[in-house]
């Protein structure tokens, strides 16, 4: 299996969001945004590669989706944390 560069890490996280939160991460970071998932990744990554967004911009902002995400549906279930882990 051939190891993928930093690049390649970052187009499959961008990859796996929906396009909502790809709108987002653009207006966020200032990268133009597009109607088209495949476009705003070219754009995500062509700010990449001119190093005006980071790897850990890309983790961060992922991070912080993936907590909001998580919140919001334990909040909509009225399930806690520890309620899920025990089940778990």
């Amino acid at each position: 299996m051939a190891i993928l560069s930093i690049r390649d890490v970052n187009f499959l996280k961008l990859k796996s969001l929906k396009k909502e939160y790809l709108k987002d991460f653009c207006d966020h970071f200032g990268v133009q945004s597009s109607n088209n998932i495949t476009e705003m990744i070219k754009n995500i990554l062509s700010s990449f590669d001119a190093g005006t967004i980071s790897t850990a911009q890309i983790n961060i902002y992922i991070k912080n989706l993936y907590s909001k995400i998580r919140a919001e549906e334990i909040r909509s279930t009225g399930a806690s944390h520890e309620a899920i882990v025990e089940e778990l």
